[in-house]
């Protein structure tokens, strides 16, 4: 599907600019102790390969295969900090854009990184319950370290995965979310998704004609000139 297609997108909702420094300041130090641990195992592993091996030309090859990993492991990080942290609403999924390789020491992300997060899969969006500090934050899964916990909202899975996210204008974002969850869980049952994807096409195209309250007539789409056209007859 064309999940490409941008639908809204949010700003996580820090509760200052003081919570927000700490907050990337926090991020930034799990960034560079990931770093620091990958590369003293890269050099582990690089040495133990120098000591094994005798060919000069080999060794040449080998030297710039770790400088360059190196290389590209801190242009990449330099990349991605300079990317805002944000909530993408795509057509088929939440992106959360978190720019942490591992979450904080203090509430152990369960998930890395950005993260997606299928409308489909969806099974509960609303505002969070205040959780005590402490081991019950832990296994958690923050999109950010320090925030406002006002506007922390809850997103459940049905695979029973939670996410915390903070975000402004967090009841827009709820309803939002909701309405598409609500969509992608309907269709997601027609099992259309393959024909969805050789026309290019998301749950968010689509609409139903009944025949009656509780039976489909059709699924049809709006193309690019306006036309409705039949996807699917029943």
């Amino acid at each position: 599907m064309l999940n490409k297609q941008v639908l809204n997108e949010y700003e996580f909702d820090y509760g200052s600019k003081v919570k927000k420094f700490f907050s990337d300041l926090m991020g930034s130090f799990c960034n560079i102790s990931a770093i620091f641990w990958f590369q003293f195992a890269l050099f582990y592993v690089f040495a133990e390969l120098l000591n094994l091996i005798n060919n000069s030309n080999l060794l040449s090859v080998i030297r710039f295969i770790y400088f360059f990993i190196n290389a590209f492991i801190i242009l990449y990080c330099i990349i991605t900090l300079t990317k805002s942290k944000k909530i993408i609403l795509y057509q088929d999924m939440i992106f959360v854009r978190k720019n942490t390789i591992f979450g904080s020491p203090f509430f152990i992300h369960k998930g890395i990184f950005n993260q997606k997060i299928l409308y489909k899969n969806i099974v509960y969006c609303d505002y969070s319950e205040y959780i005590p500090f402490g081991s019950q934050r832990r296994g958690n899964d923050y999109a950010v370290s320090i925030f406002n916990w006002d506007s922390l909202v809850k997103i459940k899975d049905k695979s029973g995965h939670k996410y915390y996210i903070p975000v402004k204008n967090a009841d827009d974002f709820i309803d939002e979310v909701n309405l598409y969850a609500e969509r992608a869980r309907f269709f997601s049952k027609l099992n259309i998704d393959l024909l969805l994807k050789n026309k290019g096409l998301s749950y968010n195209d689509l609409n139903v004609r009944w025949k009656s309250k509780d039976e489909i007539d059709s699924i049809y789409y709006t193309d690019n000139m306006g036309n409705k056209v039949e996807l699917i007859k029943y």
